[in-house]
């Protein structure tokens, strides 16, 4: 159930069209195996210096309200019946735990009530058996920096944190403390070492790491004596002295709209030009458009992966698949899915099309439009 052909990513100045290659000529070459134990911390690496390594990446995995009905009634091992073996096969998987897993803890004080009793905002928490079906799912690394991380306070983060480890599931993004929250997970497959960072540019109240207090880590405001975008960027050449990648989570923004603002365009870039190989975006609910510069790539939002939104588009999703050598992304893949249920399933042609063009879609206009003068 995958787009035809793989998106080759060419290396050379300014963002580039991707154009079609032989699925076998770009993903095969990575080999099958898929190196160390999910979620292990720098081990498994048994391949050659020149190895390549396979990163599946996903949306939103959001096991509450409908969903967690199925849960209740199928098990969470259910969600994953159609994407685990992708998950499995590709050398490192990774999606954005959009809900603390956790059964205790207070509702945060940082969204008004008013907000929450007219939907204008959410407070979201699932069972911690969820945890389990992930990492049995094949899921090595979510991102926990979001705006629902925080949504039982302390002790549902400490309890989520605590239900992940459990099962090697590794965490990013979130912490007892700014430094933890900023601070990277490497994994290394097949001899090539990935670190990742993950930060949120939504912010609820009370929901931002302190120095000596739990949080997530925040991509805007001033929280150390310097603007958060200069500390994303030294973070990321920081990670780079340790790792040959660096694949850096964006929780940023606008929900329900299918092109990326000006922000997104312009802190993406930024991120690129600070040493990343790939900033993963979510937060939109909806697929939006890649853009691949001189081997390095942005996915500006991957929408949902398990999630029961009522919306057409945000149902409409995909796993994408990185194909990473020492130097870059190599080649891409998507992986066409139709969430039913709360579940991602195959995807009949017509959405397939519609997920391929979503994809490729061009940010120029967007571009030009975030230069004028405003």
């Amino acid at each position: 159930m995958r787009v035809r052909g793989v998106r080759a990513v060419a290396r050379r100045p300014g963002v580039t069209a991707l154009p079609a290659l032989a699925v076998a000529a770009a993903l095969a070459a990575t080999g099958a195996a898929a190196g160390g134990a999910p979620g292990s911390d720098e081990a498994g690496g048994a391949g050659s210096p020149g190895s390549r390594l396979t990163l599946i990446a996903g949306g939103d995995l959001m096991p509450v309200g409908a969903t967690a009905a199925v849960i209740e009634r199928e098990g969470a091992d259910s969600l994953f019946v159609h994407v685990g073996p992708a998950l499995r096969r590709a050398d490192i998987a990774f999606a954005n735990l959009e809900a603390p897993l956790a059964r205790r803890g207070t509702p945060t004080r940082g969204k008004p009530l008013e907000d929450l009793e007219a939907g204008r905002d959410y407070l979201f928490r699932g069972s911690p058996a969820v945890a389990a079906a992930m990492a049995r799912a094949g899921v090595d690394v979510v991102s926990v920096a979001n705006n629902h991380t925080m949504d039982y306070g302390p002790v549902g983060l400490r309890d989520t944190l605590t239900a992940l480890g459990r099962v090697g599931v590794r965490p990013v993004g979130a912490g007892p403390s700014l430094a933890a929250a900023r601070r990277p997970v490497v994994v290394e497959r097949r001899g090539v070492r990935v670190a990742f960072l993950a930060y949120s540019d939504v912010l609820p109240l009370l929901s931002v790491a302190g120095r000596a207090t739990p949080g997530i880590a925040p991509a805007k405001g001033v929280w150390t004596g310097r603007p958060a975008e200069h500390e994303i960027a030294d973070d990321v050449r920081a990670a780079r002295a340790r790792a040959d990648h660096v694949i850096v989570s964006m929780h940023w923004g606008t929900e329900s709209h299918t092109m990326p603002d000006c922000r997104q365009l312009s802190l993406g870039r930024r991120i690129l030009d600070a040493g990343a190989t790939a900033v993963l975006g979510h937060h939109p609910h909806v697929l939006q458009p890649f853009e691949a510069r001189d081997g390095r790539l942005v996915a500006y939002s991957l929408g949902n992966l398990v999630a029961s939104p009522r919306g057409r588009l945000a149902r409409e999703t995909a796993l994408v698949t990185l194909a990473l050598d020492r130097h870059g992304v190599v080649a891409w893949e998507a992986m066409p899915l139709l969430i039913e249920r709360g579940r991602p399933g195959p995807a009949p042609e017509p959405v397939r099309r519609a997920v391929r063009a979503r994809l490729e879609a061009s940010t120029t206009s967007t571009a030009e439009r975030c230069r004028r003068p405003r």
